[in-house]
């Protein structure tokens, strides 16, 4: 007899927590207060990603990696399973750095340029990429005028050697 069964299967986004923001994030500056309000006290490396409507308002967001002092393993998958689920337009990724220094990593721009081409296929707009502490923020997109751009996504610096920071 042959078996020739096969599961239907459902997916759904589980609600955790409200958070109350009603006005388009429309500079750095504006996400990372409400990242630092809400998220700014982890002691190991978080990645976050903020699902934005057609207008920019946030939808919800999601811890995609909690990591460790210095690290956060990253995956697109996970980055945009929530995006897709969300019906977002556009995402704007988050993540700290404990240690207080701003300075994105190798691996912080390698991953930001991995989520953006894979954002350009499913056409879900990478608005930024922002690195903070518990006092101050790095924009990807607005540190380096002339860095590269991926279609109209976000841009990434081609000097790995960023340094500076805006204050809050």
């Amino acid at each position: 007899m042959l078996n020739n069964v096969f599961t239907s299967v459902g997916i759904r986004m589980v609600k955790e927590k409200d958070y109350y923001l009603s006005h388009p994030i429309s500079s750095p500056k504006e996400a990372i207060r409400f990242v630092i309000k809400n998220f700014g006290d982890f002691d190991r490396e978080v990645f976050i990603v903020v699902n934005l409507s057609t207008n920019n308002i946030p939808v919800n967001l999601s811890v995609v990696s909690m990591g460790s002092l210095d690290a956060a393993l990253v995956s697109t998958r996970e980055i945009y399973k929530t995006a897709i689920l969300s019906n977002a337009r556009a995402i704007l990724l988050l993540h700290n750095h404990p240690s207080g220094n701003l300075k994105p990593s190798k691996a912080d721009l390698d991953i930001t340029k991995k989520i953006v081409a894979c954002g350009k296929l499913l056409d879900v707009t990478v608005l930024d990429h922002i690195i903070f502490n518990d006092r101050t923020f790095l924009s990807l997109r607005e540190k380096d005028p002339s860095c590269l751009y991926l279609g109209d996504s976000l841009c990434i610096s081609s000097n790995p050697e960023l340094d500076g920071e805006f204050e809050i």
